[in-house]
């Protein structure tokens, strides 16, 4: 428990009454008239009338009320105005002590307190209560801002207040409290205000008596509600449901909540509460608080229903929350950003040390409840406890406490451990897998293993097997090793149900536990069991980097070796050159001289690999990556080689045209760095025309370069414009030279100018039709071209001269003979001049007028 030094409150221990309100409905509460502070408690009239809280449409308010405004000086006095003496009580102090908190008498003797206020949102509240047996020990109260609806986009419609009340409660103070005293511990909040509650309903003295309904008059215990419910339903936990413990109907008329709650299809996730008020109340009040706790969400914080789905008392009695969850997946206000596809559960008590009194130990009988609607829960929405799923792109839990969605100690210390029963403990069926865990150990450092098998009898195939160390995800493997011992006791099954897992767990006890995953029909993933093991700290690996060489240009070679202690399986090797990346490398050769000196690791752990680096000196070092829990790399050593380098070099020999609009280069290049391929870049008339690699074979060049080899020459051809072209060529740098190099240039006379060809003719196949022919050649190019037509000098359509000619191809070979062209028509008018262009494709100054005909 934190112990905290408060400062104790100078001034009269009287509050100014703001106002006393009878709640009838619920809905926003009235604006109050202030009254002037009175010099004694007696100014307070406990029994003077209240005041009528003003009707709503949303139903009967099952509480009285009464709001007093408290003026509290912040937890942290100013410099020098604050005696030693001042500053000596504990917040958790021992019952029927005098607080030395604010005292506020109330006007009626009330059950519940929930304190508000502004300012602070981190301020936290000492509050005791005085009742027929005199003060109660304080409890510890903060606002919690991860409760509440959905405020993040995507996640569905907010309800109440766009900036959260800051509140906290209800306390339950008991019957008959006529007295509350307030301590502020931290912060310094302000506009704080107390609100004391009376239910209107009796105290119940025996729970089979409680009044349940006011307007109905039903009453029921626990157990009558589930009597007909489905197997597969939430009801069939045993439910109280809202009608008979009394329920205030949806608050359509707060903030964003509409006329009904949203819904999803199904649910994902189970999120655990406790609503951390305190553990003091009997059997026959917990009914109050539930009332309470949905009074404190509708009218307090505004939202449209008490934010949990279910709650459960400490006496394992179970109550149906926000309206519609028995039946569907009603979206609640209790994990905010976790409430879609989700159910809120949340358990009547305070299960966190710090904040008293505290319960240190969860009742059996609430965890049994707990786990019947969890239950109830899979069973009516298809879904495993004991499973994982992803949500809002995590991967959690499907049964999570509040703490793994949000920051909060919800739902307490002595709440968390439990979640491991709360997943596992349900009810199986004769479809789950079943197994057994046979040995656990930890072949290494930081690494443990489990052995055992695994069978689902509704099929052959392996079961999926997951491991949790200290209740954290560890690994996941098939079970799909031969087991003919299993095989033989269930032929059915055959043998293949063997697993043999090993995996990184951090050092020190760690509990491991193995469940199956169920292949349907099955109801869970059973946990097939639990053992211990101490895992040793794992050390980091050795090994040595024996030598560096170069086996030719922009290549190194390293040999050498390394263990990792922690297993006996190769280690990876990451290698650097000049401080870069240059490869990795896994140490599985055989080293037969390092078998010998470490014979628990084998022989297989040597390195022998070429690598990629720069020319000129270069630094190369060795790297063992480590396998173990957290630890370093080690650094196996570093060593420089010399290696060739700077610019290319090579030859630019010939340039040919091997057609129109073409040019034909050959030459050979290399890069003193690599033995690689260097790219070639080639310009025409200081233009870029395109790049292709040195890589054709030249074996005069690797005779002369043995080094190299021969494939470094390159024979390329490329489209470049007509008429005089200088043609220059590049080969780009590729290591530790300083630019790339201009192997030469070459000038020749390609054809060039506009567009040739004739009109051949024009005839008329139709009425209203026309038929073009002819042949078109753009001396710089073999390509076709497009020809385009002019019908009574308005643009009318497009062709291609591409159609075969061999009379044109015989006259013009080096062109080829598809440069025909052959169109049809249509004409509307008079007779029509016909008008037929070659449009220019090259260097060229105009398009071409083959000629006109009319028809």
């Amino acid at each position: 428990m934190t112990t905290r030094t408060t400062r104790r409150l100078a001034g009269a221990p009287i509050v100014s009454v703001l106002a006393v309100m009878l709640a009838l409905v619920v809905g926003p509460m009235s604006a109050l008239s202030a009254v002037q502070p009175a010099t004694t408690p007696a100014a307070v009239d406990a029994q003077a009338p209240l005041a009528a809280r003003p009707a709503a449409a949303t139903g009967a308010d099952p509480f009285e009320s009464v709001e007093i405004t408290v003026d509290l000086p912040d937890a942290q006095p100013a410099q020098g105005t604050v005696a030693p003496q001042a500053l000596d009580r504990d917040a958790s102090g021992p019952a029927g002590a005098e607080p030395d908190g604010q005292i506020i008498d109330l006007p009626f003797d009330a059950e519940f307190v929930i304190v508000q206020w502004d300012g602070d949102p981190s301020a936290e509240f000492s509050l005791s209560s005085r009742g027929p047996d005199g003060w109660s020990q304080p409890v510890e109260l903060s606002h919690e801002p991860a409760d509440g609806p959905d405020r993040t986009a995507g996640r569905g419609p907010t309800e109440g207040p766009a900036v959260a009340v800051m509140a906290a409660g209800p306390v339950w103070t008991g019957w008959g409290t006529t007295a509350v005293s307030l301590d502020v511990l931290t912060g310094s909040p302000t506009g704080v205000t107390v609100e004391a509650l009376r239910s209107r309903l009796d105290r119940p003295d025996d729970p089979s008596t409680w009044t349940i309904d006011p307007e109905s008059g039903a009453s029921a215990s626990p157990a009558s509600a589930s009597a007909s419910a489905s197997p597969a339903s939430a009801a069939s936990a045993g439910v109280v449901t809202r009608a008979q413990w009394g329920a205030l109907p949806w608050a359509s008329a707060n903030p964003g909540c509409g006329t009904t709650p949203s819904t999803s299809t199904g649910v994902d996730l189970m999120v655990v509460h406790h609503t951390a008020s305190n553990n003091t109340y009997t059997q026959a009040d917990a009914i109050s608080q539930v009332r309470a706790i949905q009074r404190y969400h509708v009218v307090t914080l505004q939202w449209c229903d008490v934010g949990y789905n279910f709650l459960v008392d400490r006496y394992g009695t179970i109550y149906e929350g926000r309206q519609g969850s028995l039946t569907a997946a009603v979206r609640g206000s209790h994990a905010s950003g976790y409430n879609t596809s989700a159910m809120g559960i949340a358990m009547l008590g305070q299960y966190h040390p710090g904040a008293m009194p505290t319960a240190s130990t969860v009742p059996g009988v609430q965890l049994d409840a707990m786990i019947r609607i969890i239950t109830a829960l899979a069973q009516q929405w298809n879904i495993n406890p004991a499973a994982r799923t992803t949500y809002a792109g995590q991967n959690l839990p499907v049964v999570v406490g509040h703490r793994d969605v949000n920051a909060t100690s919800c739902p307490g210390d002595y709440v968390y451990p439990l979640l491991a029963n709360m997943r596992v403990d349900v009810p199986t069926s004769a479809n789950d897998p079943f197994g057994n865990v046979e040995q656990v150990g930890s072949p290494a450092p930081g690494r443990a293993s489990v052995q055992g098998w695994v069978i689902d009898p509704d099929t052959t195939a392996p079961v999926e097997v997951h491991v949790y160390a200290n209740g954290a995800f560890a690994a996941v493997g098939m079970a799909s090793l031969s087991r003919p011992d299993v095989g033989a006791v269930y032929p059915a099954s055959g043998p293949n149900h063997g697993f043999n897992l090993t995996f990184d767990v951090a050092p020190g006890r760690q509990q491991l536990c193995v469940y199956a995953i169920n292949i349907a029909p099955g109801v869970v993933n059973p946990l097939l069991g639990c053992q211990s093991i101490d895992v040793a700290p794992p050390t980091d690996p050795f090994g040595s980097f024996d030598a560096l060489t170069s086996p030719g240009p922009g290549q190194a070679r390293l040999r050498g070796w390394v263990i990792d202690p922690d297993t006996v399986d190769p280690v990876s090797v990451h290698i650097y050159a000049n401080g870069a990346f240059a490869g990795a490398v896994t140490a599985s050769r055989p080293r037969s001289d390092v078998g010998a000196a470490h014979p628990a690791f084998g022989p297989n752990h040597g390195f022998d690999t070429v690598v990629g680096v720069p020319g000129g000196r270069v630094q190369v070092c060795a790297y063992a990556i480590n396998v173990g829990p957290p630890g370093v790399n080690t650094l196996l050593g570093c060593r420089t080689v010399q290696l060739p380098s700077g610019n290319p070099f090579g030859n630019f020999e010939a340039l040919t045209s091997p057609g129109p609009g073409q040019v034909r280069m050959r030459g050979w290049a290399i890069d003193p760095d690599s033995t690689a391929p260097v790219t070639l870049h080639v310009y025409a008339n200081g233009a870029f025309v395109g790049s292709s690699p040195a890589a054709g074979t030249r074996n005069d060049v690797g005779t002369v370069f043995p080094a190299y080899g021969p494939n470094h020459g390159f024979d390329t051809a490329m489209a470049v414009p007509g008429g005089r072209t200088q043609v220059c060529v590049f080969a780009l740098n590729m290591g530790g030279g300083t630019a790339n190099t201009l192997l030469g240039c070459s000038t020749i006379q390609l054809a060039t100018g506009n567009p040739f060809g004739s009109f051949d003719s024009l005839t008329s196949p139709g009425p209203g039709q026309v038929r073009i022919a002819g042949w078109a050649i753009d001396p710089d190019t073999a390509d076709p071209l497009t020809m385009h037509v002019y019908v009574n000098g308005v643009f009318s359509g497009t062709a291609s001269a591409s159609r075969l000619r061999p009379d044109v191809g015989a006259v013009f070979p080096a062109y080829g003979p598809n440069h025909g062209f052959d169109l049809t028509l249509s004409v509307v008018g008079p007779p029509a001049e016909v008008c037929v262009f070659a449009l220019n494709a090259g260097p060229g100054t105009a398009n071409t007028l083959l000629g006109c005909r009319r028809v």
